[in-house]
């Protein structure tokens, strides 16, 4: 029998919410989490879910389900050494090209555009995708019984529902309510990149007949970890890190204000930057240890 058939196992699910660059502070979330659970254990989480760049993390958790230390090591190889070129065009003619497009179609309403205009061209973020995740890995965790179901969640531009694309036991069926609807679907790059479009930032990813943008979570029964300190403050202290060509163009749409911030906050793929939320990700969930824990189920290790 699955151990995902056993109606007395507890699942614990996992959440990752989006933000782009600060998407880093879960990795050291994360990473703090592995190092207190013992060397070579399995995911701790039955049921994994992520929206935007969360959902990036879902998916790397997601194929490492016998091994949840070995698929933190793999997220903080790629988010330690991060640069902005990893996810999006920063040179001069890729900026220049696609913000000048972006700028026409405010200016003219977007005539003679059959698809959603974005400010910057993330082809780079595809081509990490392709060649860096391992997309069939999540349903042999499934098949395994190491993984009850995955999930990534995006918005539909024209349906306005949220809709979550997941990938679990046979056993699983589709839900729909009010402005949320359930998927089945096999989980690919282009659910990632419809997750991690936000909205004017990033193009829209076209699945089926509609096209989808960054996703949204509803949580219940949850541990919240949140950052300690606003992750706009210590994205204040990074803004040179970013490429001239990106500063130039934040400058020219005022974003490089303190007012402006929390955009650059999303947009600042330097290894700098994601190594800090890295840090205080790690050290905000080593000082819930004991509460985490046991709602882990590893409380009989603390007494």
């Amino acid at each position: 029998m699955d151990s995902s058939d056993l109606p007395s196992q507890p699942r614990i699910g996992l959440v990752m919410t989006g933000g782009g660059a600060r998407a880093a502070y879960q990795v050291g979330v994360l990473r703090a989490i592995s190092m207190m659970l013992p060397a070579g254990s399995p995911s701790p989480f039955s049921i994994i879910c992520g929206t935007s760049a969360g959902a990036v993390n879902a998916t790397v958790l997601a194929a490492n389900a016998s091994n949840f230390r070995r698929g933190v090591r793999q997220l903080m190889t790629v988010w330690k050494n991060f640069h902005v070129h990893h996810v999006y065009r920063a040179d001069p003619l890729g900026v220049i090209y696609n913000s000048g497009k972006w700028i026409l179609a405010v200016l003219t309403g977007g005539l003679g555009r059959e698809t959603p205009i974005s400010l910057l061209d993330n082809l780079p973020f595809a081509h990490l995708l392709n060649t860096r995740l391992d997309f069939g890995a999540a349903q042999r965790s499934i098949d395994r019984g190491e993984l009850y179901a995955f999930s990534v969640t995006c918005l539909g531009y024209t349906s306005g529902q949220s809709v979550t694309f997941y990938q679990g036991v046979p056993r699983l069926e589709p839900w729909q309510r009010a402005r949320r609807i359930g998927i089945p679907a096999k989980i690919g790059p282009e659910h990632l990149l419809a997750s991690s479009a936000l909205p004017f930032i990033f193009p829209a990813a076209h699945i089926n007949r509609e096209y989808f943008g960054d996703g949204s979570m509803r949580q219940v029964d949850f541990r919240l970890i949140s950052p300690s300190i606003a992750l706009e403050k210590i994205a204040i202290g990074h803004m040179h890190t970013l490429p001239r060509t990106i500063r130039t163009l934040l400058f020219t749409l005022g974003a490089l204000k303190k007012s402006g911030s929390n955009l650059v906050s999303y947009l600042l793929f330097e290894r700098e930057y994601c190594r800090a939320l890295i840090k205080l990700g790690y050290d905000d969930t080593m000082q819930r240890r004991d509460d985490l824990m046991q709602f882990l189920g590893y409380e009989a290790c603390w007494l």
